[in-house]
């Protein structure tokens, strides 16, 4: 069995805990300005470290993305429209299953595989960029450069003059999002240092956490990919390459933290599933708890429990939904 990066797992650990706050409607609003500058690039990163392109031929490599990405975000895409059919939260009509369902276009009925299915379309682009340059970084980046460029100045125009911005499988934000998967790839292959100096530290601390606030006064609004909002192309980088910097030395030097890392392992279950905990929770606590910040720690103890024992049952019983040979323990 492939070893696992013990860092890695800690650190989508901490990530998916942001995303489940994120996800909170009573968290406030500058904790969500500070989780929204880094969570999803950092996520998109993470996955460069793990991307490659050595060992799998093309066939192979699409395969593969299918039983780990695609299988487990549209079978549990399915049990949760079931769920939110049966609560009625959703009504199934013409429009969203063929635009949400068929389609992936997000807003359209359930938005949960939106993730997995842009970065399924993203880890292809970049295989075929990769294999196409030969792999030189000094022709992909400027590549993936002008490619972010060019998509993000799509969604300046979309949302001025098109009635239409969000795009079948997420393709109005794959080249947004490879500059943040290939980064993670030169990181692991040592083509990519991020300078641990104090002072650099510092500065990674300053500049990310600085601009993210600084973002949202200009702009009104936090950075949220999934959302279409980066507003500025300079800004959002900048924040989220500063904020990865320094959360990357972070969590490295952590040796161990077993909770996080569990999470982090089994990440694919607390994805697809908190949202519907989440719902479940407001049913039965409806107006009988007032402090919101009394309603984030319940929610979230609550909900990392119930995901917990639900990470048990599908890693016993259900793996290959997972996209998985074996039981993660």
């Amino acid at each position: 069995m492939k070893q696992r990066i013990q860092w890695l797992d800690i650190v989508k650990g901490f990530l998916i805990l942001t995303v489940m706050l994120g996800h909170i409607s009573q968290t406030p609003e500058w904790l969500k300005i500070w989780i929204y500058s880094f969570h999803m690039p950092l996520f998109f990163f993470l996955s460069g470290v793990t991307f490659s392109i050595e060992k799998y031929d093309f066939k192979t490599f699409i395969k593969r993305k299918i039983r780990t990405l695609i299988v487990p975000g549209l079978v549990f895409e399915f049990i949760q429209i079931i769920i939110n059919v049966a609560m009625g939260k959703l009504q199934l009509t013409v429009k969203n299953i063929i635009l949400g369902i068929i389609l992936q276009m997000r807003g359209q009925g359930t938005d949960i595989a939106w993730f997995l299915v842009a970065l399924f379309i993203s880890e292809i682009v970049l295989y075929l960029v990769i294999k196409l340059l030969q792999d030189k970084t000094k022709k992909i980046v400027p590549v993936l450069f002008l490619s972010a460029i060019i998509n993000f100045l799509y969604l300046r125009i979309a949302v001025n003059f098109l009635s239409v911005v969000v795009l079948p499988y997420s393709m109005d934000l794959v080249f947004l999002i490879l500059p943040f998967i290939y980064a993670g790839y030169l990181y692991k292959n040592n083509r990519l240092k991020v300078n641990e100096n104090k002072l650099f530290i510092l500065l990674y601390i300053i500049m990310g956490n600085s601009l993210c606030f600084i973002s949202f006064k200009i702009l009104g609004y936090h950075f949220d990919l999934d959302l279409d909002k980066i507003g500025s192309f300079t800004l959002y980088y900048l924040t989220a390459f500063a904020q990865i910097s320094w959360l990357l030395i972070l969590f490295k030097k952590i040796k161990k933290a077993k909770v996080l890392s569990f999470i982090g392992k089994n990440s694919m279950v607390f994805y697809v599933w908190h949202t519907i905990v989440f719902s479940i929770f407001d049913e039965i606590t409806r107006g009988k708890i007032e402090k919101e910040y009394a309603i984030i720690g319940l929610k979230m103890i609550t909900s990392i429990i119930v995901l917990t024992i639900l990470t048990g049952v599908v890693n016993k019983y259900f793996q290959f939904v997972l996209g998985r040979k074996k039981e993660i323990k």
